[in-house]
């Protein structure tokens, strides 16, 4: 589970990269007169992948902040006597 978080984290990262890339005006124009709405809406869905990208970090330190409080070893082991 904590792979499949980080890694949904890193693909979240590189999508949010190519968003931005793609926003970015043609040539260093800047429009005057209208707004640019595919950039608009672009940088909205960036933001948004953004704030789920940070919302999935916090829930990755909690759950692994609480999987290290319950770990208890002795509890937890698959044999009583241990490695010989």
């Amino acid at each position: 589970m904590i792979i499949a978080t980080i890694l949904v984290i890193v693909v979240l990262g590189k999508t949010i990269g190519i968003l931005d890339f793609f926003n970015r005006p043609i040539n260093n124009e800047s429009l005057v007169d209208g707004a640019n709405v595919a950039g608009n809406v672009l940088k909205i869905i960036s933001r948004i992948l953004f704030g789920f990208q940070i919302i999935l970090l916090v829930m990755l330190v909690y759950f692994g902040f609480k999987t290290g409080r319950n770990y208890n070893p002795k509890k937890n082991t698959k044999h009583k006597k241990g490695f010989r």
